[in-house]
């Protein structure tokens, strides 16, 4: 019997990854030395999450527990990184968005989307952490943190119906309706694993929630007159202001959840 749930998890990190790099090969690979420097930073530190996600999944279902402790020791550290790595991509949008054709239509709405999820992250990986001792929670918020990567990943492979392109306002209609369908996606994949274990799918169930109302956004938030100014003013930004908040939070949540999910002095041990 495997130590903990989704015995196959580690496939499906890996397979994300490769998705990944297919969705991003036009737009990213393909023009590698032309990317801004965000985008690399968040390409590099999110792949280095999935493939430390695959570690913990796949050493602790080989009852490799020395292995995956490790592993779990060296998030503390990673999540952070991380973190400062997708907040890189919103700077990187924010100083694009009034020279780059696409982010002058939707660099605000996209961060409208991206930006919240920085405090999702760092809430699921909390709860993963102070939960460490409960295998099905511990599980299930360390899974959820791939979802908010889908968005983008889904909305550059899957085609865009012409119909819902018709008579649209937008000037680049078809790449926003992608990013609507990315969401859904993701939305509708958290709302499944919430299903197939509620009794301790929460952190799933929260994801799903939160990035519904993030597609919201989307269309609501991003488009304001407000949104736009708080872009700019975060363009004017230095990099390490912004990466080092990120920072910050990501530290938070290693600490916070560490101390949380420490076990009581003199409790006894609760087998696996």
């Amino acid at each position: 019997m495997p130590l903990m749930p989704y015995c196959r998890a580690h496939w499906y990190l890996l397979a994300l990854i490769a998705v990944a790099v297919f969705a991003f090969w036009p737009g990213y690979f393909a023009t590698w030395y032309d990317a801004r420097w965000g985008m690399h930073l968040h390409g590099i530190t999110a792949t280095g999450w999935l493939l430390l996600l695959a570690g913990q999944s796949w050493s602790i279902h080989q009852r490799r527990v020395g292995l995956h402790r490790a592993l779990g020791r060296a998030s503390l550290f990673y999540f952070p990184v991380f973190l400062a790595g997708a907040s890189a991509v919103l700077l990187s949008m924010a100083r694009a968005t009034p020279t780059h054709p696409l982010y002058q239509v939707y660099g605000a709405r996209l961060a409208a989307l991206d930006g919240p999820s920085l405090l999702l992250l760092a809430w699921l990986f909390q709860r993963a952490i102070a939960e460490r001792r409960q295998p099905r929670r511990h599980a299930a918020s360390l899974l959820a943190t791939p979802l908010p990567l889908l968005p983008p990943i889904v909305g550059r492979i899957v085609p865009v119906p012409e119909m819902l392109t018709a008579g649209a306002s937008d000037p680049i209609p078809a790449f926003g309706w992608s990013v609507r369908l990315g969401a859904l996606a993701a939305i509708a994949i958290a709302a499944i694993l919430y299903a197939r274990r509620p009794r301790d799918g929460q952190p799933f169930l929260v994801t799903a929630l939160a990035l519904a109302l993030f597609a919201v956004f989307f269309d609501t938030l991003g488009r304001t007159a407000a949104w736009a100014d708080a872009m700019r003013w975060l363009a004017q930004q230095t990099d390490v202001a912004v990466l080092g908040t990120a920072a910050a939070i990501g530290a938070a949540a290693s600490w916070t959840g560490w101390v949380a999910g420490r076990r009581p002095r003199g409790a006894a041990a609760v087998p696996a």
